[in-house]
């Protein structure tokens, strides 16, 4: 029985879309900035980490700073 309910005990839709692709999702943004840190981006890569979060099941873009201290040329 527990395994049907979501966070916070409510109801899980198992057939929504949405709910399948966010763990897909995650994951790519973790990628990506894995793979920026790796290629020597470790500021962007830290940007989107902390500028990137899930609420209320939805991906967010809020950047975490206002003024990101780097240059793009």
């Amino acid at each position: 029985m527990n395994a049907s309910l979501g966070i916070g005990g409510k109801d899980r839709d198992l057939n929504n879309p949405a709910d399948k692709l966010r763990p897909r999702i995650h994951g790519a943004i973790k990628r990506a900035c894995k793979k920026l840190k790796s290629r020597e981006m470790p500021k962007l890569s830290e940007h989107f980490n902390l500028s990137i979060p899930s609420e209320s099941g939805f991906f967010i873009y809020r950047p975490a700073g206002l003024n990101p201290d780097w240059i793009v040329e």
